[in-house]
């Protein structure tokens, strides 16, 4: 039987050699044709492509039929750094999906790290959060994470990994806000508006 096979990393093999943490063996038994692929901050010319794609395949996913993301948008991801390479622009561009409203998704409907600011919600914030001009990062991160909640009817393990955060730090801002009575146990939100999220019973 013949058979081929084909290893990813993003570890750093020759140096965990060197410190005993991988088999030496098994290195150069794997390593016979070596593909060093760029980070995507450094292929500008894949990040719309590779995004569009995502638009695509994750509208038909949640059903939101056909949308396309607007130029300020665009120009927004290719200067995004993408630390966390292409993971990270489909986690990116699936919440994007759940909170756009309408066909077009906006700089506002992105929320990339840097994006958490006054500036890029006077760019064109596109109404998918809410969000007014000085709401602090805070409320900022409890609306997102509320409304994530409420677009996977409450289901906690698939809001976490639409966020990019694991199901334990998602517990820990959901007792944070109830503590601090921030609308996530359904109570009134401070500026009048009420949650429709109730915390479930368990994390589905």
């Amino acid at each position: 039987m013949n058979a081929r096979v084909i290893c990813t990393t993003n570890a750093n093999l020759p140096k965990l050699v060197a410190e005993g943490k991988f088999r030496e063996d098994l290195f150069y038994r794997l390593n016979v044709i070596p593909l060093t692929l760029m980070p995507l901050r450094e292929r500008d010319g894949d990040v719309i492509f590779l995004a569009e794609h995502f638009v695509r395949m994750f509208a038909e996913k949640h059903g939101r039929g056909d949308l396309r993301i607007s130029e300020k948008a665009a120009e927004r991801l290719l200067r995004h750094p993408w630390k966390g390479n292409i993971r990270e622009l489909a986690n990116t561009i699936e919440r994007a999906v759940l909170l756009c409203e309408g066909g077009l998704i906006e700089i506002g409907n992105l929320f990339l790290l840097e994006n958490h600011s006054v500036e890029a919600h006077r760019e064109g914030a596109g109404g998918g959060a809410g969000l007014r001009a000085g709401t602090s990062l805070r409320e900022m991160e409890r609306r997102l994470i509320m409304k994530t909640l409420d677009e996977v009817d409450g289901n906690r393990t698939k809001a976490a990994k639409l966020l990019g955060i694991s199901i334990r730090t998602l517990r820990n801002k959901l007792n944070e806000y109830q503590q601090g009575g921030d609308g996530a146990d359904g109570t009134i939100l401070p500026d009048g508006e009420e949650s429709s999220f109730r915390p479930a019973a368990s994390d589905r």
